[in-house]
């Protein structure tokens, strides 16, 4: 759709004013006497279309043809003015008026029924009494009123504007001074805000208002009127913590509406408000994570609002220290925003598009809905289509369906008529036609109608629209066949083909391509070895042939019209007529992958010294025209090869997808990757390298000295490898930049990871640490896990040693390997014999304790045996296989090493299985403890040097199954070590307040019990700050129960309790303890 301004609305409004007239002036022909009566009521409609024509004259030279202001032409004298001439809420009332009186006269005309007795008595019915007419005159002199104050008020402005012109000019002299000024503190300031604006990035990059601009250019300036106005919206406005979800049918315009909300609610935010908004969108997964848009909407609060900026500037100093390794978790974020919540009157939270959340729609609907429940300061409005898993967990909200008003749609309609070219010579009769069949009909799906339009459009005859007009498609699925019969009935094949390309391009692309990306794309053919200029379809002969399919957005990029396109497409039945241009993933990334590399492998970049670095680097942009490139100087030879970016930077993602027809992309492969390295090889990855922003200077030296075997392992391409490898390619070849093969396989495109400077700083975008930010290369499109776990299996079969890592590099590739986190390969790897070194068991302890991928990493320790660890290392890795490995059978064998001269067979005999059985307590070995228990030889008085029982080791552990499972096998419960300390004190040491229940629950003395330091168990708590272990103390044990009510009644603050209890002095913590239970809550 064009971007409708205020000068298509007003113009919407004169062919509505013309048709009234149109209409009255034809009821005056037919009905003899009745000139008198309504002759007034034509002489002001007449009149107030009078005036609506001067205003949109003035509006169409105060916006240009994309809606943006000028100051030339016809509304030059607009030049004094700061805004339009009138509003879009001025307009809407007057368009009101103008849409009763047509509705009552559409009734009444003549014109709409057949047989003489019914024109007749058509005719005798004049549709409105004498006060009606009366009460329409009144308003539509109203309108005339406001609307000549308005061009009044224009020529006036215009007028004093002539006579002050020196006063103007020192204005404007004064006003650039001030600019200048302005302009120097913003520097200031922007200098200041260097840090802000690091936090905001620290959360996330992503700008939903780029979304915004987009959107709203598409809309008419009084669309969603009708919905800002309602009563819905207006009780959502005025009530705290309110809820609202607009649904509405496939094409209904949804998100144009979305972006009117936004757009009136962004001028009505005060203060003490802030409002965030975020669109979901199928082409974008990044845009379908829950924990993605709940980062937004914390930058978007944090953006407006100090306060809240203040709260994020916190959380951003806890996660970006040099100790924190994991990034903040979904709950973290959540709670960090309801946080922000409280520190205004209302936060408004705005989310359009649920339905396009694909893989984890239900769990993101859940998170955003629960944001209203957790906060009384938050309030929800979303848009959606109306499906049932979304209603369902909607219960409650205010639901307000688009389907129930089309006022928008007949304001589109009418400017379209008005302002396009084929339309401007169209009788009013026509235009009524056009009008009475697209706009009730379409049922409020605005896409349908704009199909509808477009189908007008093509039409050079009355006739021919006549036809279009009578055999409208009835939904969007028939307006789309309808569109693909039309492409075929051209009887052109190329047409067929090209449109078959474009859509399966547009469709599946891994990012946006541009016009003239697709016009290269589109030309290639199987078996090219040249570009050929003659070919190429011509940039509007694409988005003709593909016209109400595809659209081109404000950013240059060629995009599907509409989210039903790719439903359409996409479903297709195989026995249909079109199923030609059916599009499917799994068999569509062949010819993508296919076109990628013949594309590469083309003669036209067979010339190494055409496309040095410095040529192909240029700040040119690959996304203008031809024409637009050849006004800067730069030689045609590299300004016509626009697909070489996108070619080069994702042919191995389309690739790594691939699953039919394999072999086609494979010979590719190994044309491009010839075991002597051919120059379409060298010029991919000297643009590879310059795209990923590699150090321009070592690109020469790392092409001259890598192999294309080692390229192949960068990228996964396990067959490549495998033919490298059998064609004589030494597979322990090692490079100063890139290291062996098997690195290059590990390690992906991470391998060209800047040592001195990375260029990230802790707490980026993606949540990683500065210790790892380097390697987060798991989630990159071209990863493909699979394939290169094949690739790193091929490399270790054919002799692959892992050493050879690249110069730079201090660490080992086992350490690299677990920082990337892909557990398959490292489990590969160490089924091989990998080392883990003393650095890699403590990156694992970490990780396995407390970072973001505990699962994953702890599942790798099943794979661990004596080979992957040095002797000296025997003790910590035990210790830490001990701790986290689940597999009773590992940990036994582990546990032999651990104890030095113990032995251990499939029955888990074990020489000294009371030091064992201490040893798999201490570490939660539940299933190990059980099977020794059962053994004759363990004594449950057994303790170490230091006077620990196995029940001492699994309290202060805080192991509480293991806990109850030692003290049904009768392990004294009070034993106490070398330093008085009993379980039950080892555990509350260590805040384990569960196994402090449980152990006082079942004989476990509290009170009077006090190690050779003179501590008691409250004291050992309070130590630790263990409050809660404090209170339970306090308030369970029947003596202190027994005795508070005899205890003088003294207040003791939680602060003065804890520092007494931390005195070690057994009188005064019976003093405190005895108080009556109102003074212990204070502890609360």
């Amino acid at each position: 759709m064009d971007p409708l301004s205020i000068a298509a609305s007003v113009a919407g409004l004169c062919t509505l004013a013309e048709s009234i007239v149109h209409r009255t002036r034809a009821y005056v022909r037919c009905v003899r006497g009745s000139e008198k009566e309504i002759a007034k009521l034509i002489r002001a409609t007449a009149q107030l279309y009078g005036i609506l024509e001067q205003i949109r004259l003035l509006e169409d030279g105060f916006d240009d043809e994309d809606g943006r202001e000028k100051g030339t032409g016809l509304g030059s004298v607009g030049t004094v003015r700061s805004m339009h001439l009138v509003t879009g809420e001025e307009l809407f009332e007057c368009e009101k008026t103008l849409r009763k009186l047509d509705a009552v006269l559409k009734k009444s005309d003549p014109g709409t029924v057949t047989g003489f007795v019914n024109v007749a008595r058509k005719k005798l019915e004049w549709p409105f009494n004498s006060k009606e007419v009366t009460d329409l005159l009144q308003d539509i002199e109203n309108h005339k009123s406001m609307l000549n104050l308005a061009l009044n008020a224009n020529e006036m402005a215009a007028i004093l504007s002539c006579l002050d012109t020196s006063i103007h000019i020192s204005q404007i002299v004064s006003q650039e001074q001030l600019a200048n000024e302005e302009f120097r503190a913003t520097q200031r300031k922007f200098a200041f805000n260097r840090r802000r604006q690091k936090i905001l990035d620290f959360m996330t990059t992503l700008d939903p208002r780029t979304d915004q601009t987009m959107y709203v250019q598409m809309k008419q300036d009084m669309t969603g009127l009708w919905f800002t106005e309602g009563d819905e919206f207006k009780a959502w406005m005025s009530r705290r913590n309110a809820t609202l979800w607009l649904s509405g049918i496939p094409g209904a315009g949804k998100t144009i509406l979305f972006s009117s909300i936004v757009d009136k609610m962004q001028r009505a935010m005060n203060e003490n408000s802030v409002m965030a908004y975020f669109y979901c969108d199928y082409r974008n997964p990044v845009k379908q994570d829950g924990t993605t848009i709940i980062r937004s909407l914390i930058r978007q609060f944090a953006e407006r609002n100090d306060l809240c900026f203040d709260k994020l500037e916190e959380f951003y100093e806890g996660y970006s220290s040099e100790d924190k390794l994991s990034p903040p978790t979904q709950r973290d974020l959540v709670t960090l925003l309801l946080d922000m919540s409280e520190d205004v009157e209302d936060a408004l939270i705005l989310v359009d598009a649920l339905d396009e959340c694909l893989t984890e729609r239900v769990n993101v609907i859940k998170l955003l809905r629960d944001l209203n429940i957790e906060s009384e300061k938050i309030k929800t409005l979303f848009a959606s289509r109306d499906e049932v898993d979304i209603s369902a967990q909607l219960q409650g909200y205010t639901t307000v369906s688009m389907a129930e008003n089309t006022s928008d749609i007949a304001r589109y309609v009418e400017s379209e008529l008005k302002v396009k070219d084929w339309a401007k010579d169209l009788s009013q009769a026509e235009k009524d036609t056009i009008k009475d069949s697209l706009i009730e009909p379409a049922g409020g799906m605005f896409r349908l109608v704009a199909c509808q339009l477009d189908a007008l459009a093509k039409c050079k005859t009355t006739a021919s629209r006549r036809k279009v007009l009578r055999t409208l498609p009835r939904d969007l699925s028939e307006t789309y066949y309808r569109i693909l019969k039309l492409i075929d009935s051209t009887e052109i094949a190329d047409n067929r083909l090209i449109v078959q390309r474009v859509l399966k391009w547009v469709t599946w692309a891994a990012t946006g391509l541009s016009l003239g990306e697709l016009q290269e794309a589109v030309a290639i053919n199987a078996g090219d070895e040249e570009l050929d200029p003659d070919v190429i379809t011509t940039e509007n002969d694409i988005l003709d042939l593909c016209s109400s399919l595809v659209r081109c957005n404000p950013r240059g990029i060629i995009e599907l019209a509409h989210a039903t396109v790719k439903e359409f497409l996409t479903t297709i039945p195989s026995e249909s007529e079109y199923y030609f241009y059916h599009v499917d993933e799994a068999s569509d990334m062949t010819a993508l992958a296919t076109t990628c590399l013949t594309y590469l492998c083309l003669d036209n970049f067979g010339e190494e010294n055409g496309w040095d670095s410095a040529s192909i680097t240029s700040s040119i942009s690959y996304k203008t025209s031809v024409t637009g490139s050849e006004k800067s100087g730069m030689p045609d030879q590299i300004l016509q090869y626009h697909f070489l970016d996108h070619a080069a930077e994702n042919w191995d993602y389309y690739a790594g997808k691939v699953t039919e027809n394999w072999s086609q992309v494979l010979t590719l492969e190994k044309r491009l990757f010839a075991p002597t390295k051919v120059p379409q090889f060298l010029n991919w990855a000297r643009r590879r390298l310059e795209l990923i922003r590699y150090r321009r200077g070592r690109i020469g030296s790392l092409l001259a000295e890598s192999t294309t075997l080692q390229w192949a392992a960068l990228l996964g391409l396990h067959a490549i490898c495998q033919w490298l490898i059998d064609q004589g390619s030494d597979v322990n070849r090692a490079t100063v930049a890139l290291g062996s093969s098997l690195v290059c396989a590990v390690l992906g495109e991470s391998v060209f990871r800047e040592h001195e400077s990375d260029g990230r700083e802790p707490g980026s975008d993606d949540g990683s640490s500065d210790y790892d930010g380097g390697y987060d290369v798991k989630n990159g499109r071209a990863w493909h896990s699979e394939n290169r776990h094949k690739t790193i299996a091929a490399l270790l079969s054919r002799g692959a040693v892992m050493d050879g890592m690249p110069l730079e590099e201090s660490r080992s590739l086992m350490e690299l390997a677990l920082i990337i986190g892909e557990p398959s390969h490292v489990k590969l790897l160490l089924s091989h014999g990998a080392i883990l070194d003393t650095d890699c068991l403590s990156y694992l302890q970490t990780q396995c304790s407390e970072g973001p991928r505990k699962e994953e990493m702890q599942g790798i320790l099943s794979a661990v045996t004596k080979i992957n660890y040095a002797s000296s290392d025997a003790q910590k890795a035990t210790k830490l296989l001990l701790q986290f490995e689940t597999s009773s059978i590992q940990a036994t064998k582990l546990l032999a090493v651990t104890l030095g001269d113990l032995t251990t067979d499939e029955g888990t005999e074990v020489q000294d299985k009371n030091e064992a059985l201490r040893k798999v307590s201490e570490y939660g070995q539940y299933e190990l403890v059980a099977q020794l228990l059962d053994h004759p030889d363990i004594a449950t008085d057994h303790v170490d040097k230091c006077g620990f029982t196995a029940l001492h080791e699994a309290a202060q552990s805080g192991h509480l199954q293991v806990v109850q499972l030692l003290v049904e096998k009768n392990f004294n419960i009070n034993a106490r070590d070398m330093d008085g300390n009993t379980p039950a004190m080892q555990a509350a040491s260590f805040n384990h307040f569960e196994v402090v229940q449980y152990l006082q629950q079942h004989g476990a003395v509290l009170v009077d019990q006090v190690n050779t330091e003179g501590e008691t168990i409250a004291s050992l708590a309070a130590k630790s700050d263990c409050h809660r272990i404090v209170r339970y103390i306090a308030e369970t044990d029947p003596r202190l129960r027994r005795e508070a009510s005899k205890a003088p009644s003294i207040f003791w603050t939680s602060s003065q309790l804890m520092r007494s209890l931390q005195s070690q002095k057994m009188d005064d913590q019976h003093c405190i303890l005895q108080q009556p239970l109102e003074t212990r809550r204070s502890l609360r």
